[in-house]
């Protein structure tokens, strides 16, 4: 047996994750001068309404304090730790996470695992290491059971709001100007892990592009499945569950989550995505 650890932009909140029995390290928010924990001390929806206030929100990696306070009592007990973060591209959370684990008498007892992502991503990988230890799975077992899930994973999201990119430095004025005027927007997703625009579409048909694709990419294979929504808009998360059902998909797994703050500080509110890897 061995204990989970993992950041808060898995995005799957407090209550969850503590029904899981999973330890969970925050990221920090710096707004206004003042920093704020990621979920537990400032909602998403909070947020993004500050951002259309023209509020800038930068986000903070955890302290190696805040991850030693997690690692210390495992390792002191004899536990092995399976601590699951986001991508070392877009943050400094893992590196701080291993010198702190660095720093502990028997601190070779954490594994850290890259997901190379963020958001609903990270949450599958958390939640297949879930699956995998109450099964009984050894820490190295649950390794490899990410690293299939790494190989086979496919996940895309959508911008609504092109500002938010183009506030971040990620898209020019220009771009967002046409962007705006000819109704396109990109499909983002992970690659080696950095965010990525891997095509544009029209906004109007962004979430059906993004389905067809699964559905060639996946045939009739068995599928768990996620939709992400930044900000609670209950009609349109129930849209995109709406399509996901009626899709050629062959769902056995789904889950509905909201994108948190520390992705969102950087997609803006509206932003959403889909999804899919093989159950095994």
């Amino acid at each position: 047996m061995f204990t989970l650890v993992t950041d808060s932009t898995c995005d799957l909140g407090v209550a969850e994750l503590q029904r899981a029995d999973v330890r969970c390290v925050p990221l920090n928010i710096q707004m206004q001068g003042r920093q704020y924990a990621d979920w537990s001390e400032l909602d998403p929806d909070t947020l993004y309404q500050q951002m259309k206030e023209g509020q800038q929100a930068q986000t903070v990696p955890p302290s190696v304090a805040a991850f030693m306070d997690v690692y210390q009592p495992l390792v002191q007990a004899g536990q092995q730790v399976l601590s699951i973060h986001l991508s070392s591209q877009i943050s400094e959370t893992i590196t701080v996470a291993r010198n702190a684990a660095a720093q502990l008498p028997g601190g070779d007892r954490v594994h850290h695992f890259d997901s190379g992502s963020a958001s609903c991503q990270l949450a599958e990988y958390v939640l297949t290491a879930v699956r995998a230890r109450d099964a009984g799975l050894t820490l190295e077992q649950t390794v490899a059971e990410l690293e299939r899930v790494r190989s086979e994973i496919y996940a895309e999201f959508c911008v609504t709001d092109l500002e938010y990119l183009r506030r971040g430095g990620r898209l020019s004025r220009s771009a967002e100007l046409v962007g705006n005027l000819l109704g396109v927007r990109p499909v983002l997703g992970f690659q080696e892990g950095r965010i990525t625009a891997r095509r544009r579409v029209r906004a109007s048909g962004a979430g059906q592009d993004i389905i067809r694709r699964m559905e060639q990419h996946f045939g009739q294979t068995p599928l768990s499945v996620a939709v992400v929504h930044a900000g609670r808009d209950s009609e349109r998360m129930q849209e995109l569950q709406a399509a996901l059902r009626s899709s050629k998909l062959n769902i056995v797994r789904g889950r509905m989550q909201l994108m948190g703050c520390v992705i969102g500080a950087h997609v803006g509110p509206g932003t959403f995505g889909y999804l899919a890897v093989p159950t095994r």
